[in-house]
């Protein structure tokens, strides 16, 4: 007797079919929303990678002309981390008090909470240098050279591998800062200044002498409002993502 073929449609309808209403219901908007989720995950990391290249564009548009140069320590200070006997062994490292932010937490000009060490209070008010204030740009001096963020937070402090680079306000912005140390005309000069041989390493001495374009501070706070908005999408797309994944 031949055995009649069941297809993998055909088995499926079987299920459905035999299948309580409720979870009919949920196959149903399963399949109608997991690709809509996948899809809007997509965009999401596609509109990250984006982002900064429409920074780095409207940068270009913006001071691609040719601007006054000023070294860096004319229009910022500078603060390393803390090098003395008080820094922070990794028994002194915690689950949570105050951010200890090494290279590693540096993503994307943003700093990333996961993986984030932490010191007591004790601890942060025994080191003598390296602490965070709103604004300041992180800056890395040993392996991955040039990396960089922008702290959006108020207290912490930093590993021996960074420098804490801070704007004066009434000259340069933050957003600009950021723009200008990751563009290939400081990079350039981030390469020309490694000292290391076995590790890639700069010096905190070289970096304050890194020349950069100062435009009117009017321009700046205009480029500053441009990435505000990029941001503010990307954190409607984040939401409209997180939104979905409820449903």
């Amino acid at each position: 007797m031949t055995r009649k073929r069941v297809t993998s449609s055909q088995q499926e309808g079987d299920a459905n079919r035999s299948a309580s209403p409720s979870s009919r219901l949920r196959r149903e908007v399963e399949r109608e929303t997991i690709p809509r989720v996948w899809g809007l995950v997509r965009d999401r990391k596609a509109s990250r990678k984006r982002a900064a290249p429409q920074c780095k564009s409207r940068f270009v548009e913006m001071f691609g002309e040719e601007q006054r140069l000023v070294e860096l320590s004319e229009v910022c200070e500078t603060f390393n981390g803390d090098r003395s006997s008080n820094y922070p062994s990794a028994d002194e490292r915690i689950n949570a008090g105050v951010p200890f932010v090494n290279a590693g937490n540096l993503a994307n000009g943003a700093i990333a909470f996961n993986n984030m060490e932490y010191v007591s209070e004790e601890k942060y008010h025994q080191l003598s240098g390296g602490r965070i204030q709103t604004g300041d740009l992180l800056y890395c001096l040993r392996g991955s050279l040039g990396k960089c963020a922008l702290a959006d937070f108020d207290k912490g402090t930093i590993a021996s591998s960074l420098m804490i680079i801070r704007c004066n306000q009434e000259r340069i912005q933050p957003k600009y800062l950021y723009e200008a140390m990751v563009s290939p005309f400081v990079e350039r000069q981030m390469v020309s200044a490694n000292n290391g041989s076995s590790q890639p390493n700069l010096s905190a001495k070289s970096v304050k002498q890194f020349k950069i374009p100062l435009p009117p501070l009017a321009l700046q706070q205009e480029f500053a409002a441009f990435v505000a908005q990029v941001d503010k999408l990307r954190f409607g797309a984040a939401m409209q993502c997180t939104s979905c994944v409820r449903l």
